[in-house]
């Protein structure tokens, strides 16, 4: 069951209504309501919720997601419309996903946004996310959707020897190998760009940096993976080659058609 604090006035007519919607879905109980976003945010110190909404463009949404990042809360924060069908099923499929088993060991809230933010960006690049628009949809849930306006910039990777290595010298998997890769070189590399790698097979790969802010120097970028190809060469024994790069308008552009 999952736990909802909805931004509704209480004893409304849209909590009758939203309480209906919730309550009959066997995934969501139990549903509180609360009538600002400042006593939202009380609540969510005070007590556990595993979602909150709250209504599309108004102040209050602007308010909660401010209230939000500065407590440093990882609840996701979705938006109330009229037609909820679409809504509740992404709601439902990303809350899926954040509750998920990845570990022996229970792994914190904002730990699991970050690894479903990966995956998110993962089946993006490899082709198996066949609907973009639910990357804006989800990071928008997510409060990770600062950077989707911002260009991001595009390699395409040949690994010649990947076969041997992947199921030789390397025994983890290609996921291990693509978090490794991003986490201890590419982001420690270049801290002012988040860095996601997939294998599209087991000799070509793709990487993307997303940058932090608006406006990147992707020249320099080019010249830090190019060295961190170095450096993994160096530690690793792995070939890495860069066999073009481009510039996409968004996150969504960078899919593969």
């Amino acid at each position: 069951m999952y736990k909802l604090l909805l931004v509704v006035r209480p004893e409304s007519e849209d909590e009758a209504m939203f309480s209906s919607i919730f309550t009959r879905e066997a995934d969501f109980s139990p549903v509180l309501f609360t009538a600002d976003a400042d006593e939202a945010a009380r609540l969510i110190q005070a007590e556990s919720f595993d979602a909150v909404g709250v209504y599309p463009g108004t102040e209050a949404e602007a308010r909660l997601y401010s209230l939000l990042t500065d407590m440093g809360s990882a609840v996701p924060l979705f938006t109330l419309d009229m037609d909820q069908g679409g809504s509740l099923r992404d709601l439902k499929h990303l809350l899926n996903r954040l509750h998920a088993d990845y570990a022996d060991e229970p792994v914190s809230q904002r730990d699991m946004v970050g690894i479903v933010t990966t995956e998110l960006v993962h089946n993006l690049l490899n082709g198996s996310l066949k609907d973009p628009q639910i990357v804006p949809r989800w990071f928008r849930m997510l409060r990770t959707d600062g950077c989707l306006s911002h260009p991001c910039r595009l390699w395409d990777l040949s690994i010649p020897q990947g076969e041997g290595y992947l199921f030789g010298r390397w025994h983890y998997g290609t996921d291990r190998l693509e978090s490794a890769l991003c986490r201890n070189f590419f982001d420690r590399a270049d801290p002012d760009a988040d860095y996601y790698m997939t294998f599209i097979n087991s000799r070509s790969a793709r990487l993307l940096a997303i940058p932090r802010q608006e406006e990147a120097d992707f020249a320099g970028m080019d010249r830090s993976v190019r060295r961190t190809i170095e450096d993994i060469k160096d530690y690793l024994d792995l070939d890495i080659m860069v066999d073009g790069a481009r510039t996409v308008a968004c996150l969504t552009d960078a899919a593969l058609t």
